[in-house]
């Protein structure tokens, strides 16, 4: 008697999947909601969204806040720069530059808009 080394295999599969196949020995296709035979293929789960970092979420809320303080779209706009993100940088680094420069047309002292004018520039260019 010669011994089979996938009877285990073959007998576990018969038994199993007989009702799970048509008569060729296919699983059964799932029809569409259309009916048109077509194989339905389940949804991939949604990634799950990325945990936003402390850092981010500060300088967001910051803005969200006192979104005319340029100070918090250039310093958001560096955080950008440093996580390799350049096109929200590039858009932080504008916006800094736009509200710095109409606060030091109408500001009697603007050292520190001068400085937030400085650092959006230099972004800017290391972007380019």
């Amino acid at each position: 008697m010669t011994d089979d080394p996938n009877r285990d295999f073959n007998r576990d599969r018969d038994r199993d999947s007989d009702h799970d196949r048509d008569a060729d020995g296919w699983p059964p296709v799932e029809e569409s909601p259309a009916g048109t035979g077509t194989l339905t293929v389940p949804a991939e789960p949604a990634p799950r969204p990325r945990a936003v970092p402390p850092r981010l979420a500060e300088l967001s809320l910051a803005i969200e806040l006192f979104p005319q303080a340029a100070v918090n779209y250039l310093l958001r706009g560096e955080y950008f720069l440093e996580d390799r993100q350049f096109i929200l940088a590039q858009a932080d680094f504008e916006t800094a530059l736009t509200l710095a420069q109409a606060q030091l047309a109408t500001d009697a002292w603007g050292i520190v808009n001068q400085m937030v004018i400085d650092r959006a520039s230099r972004g800017l260019q290391h972007l380019r």
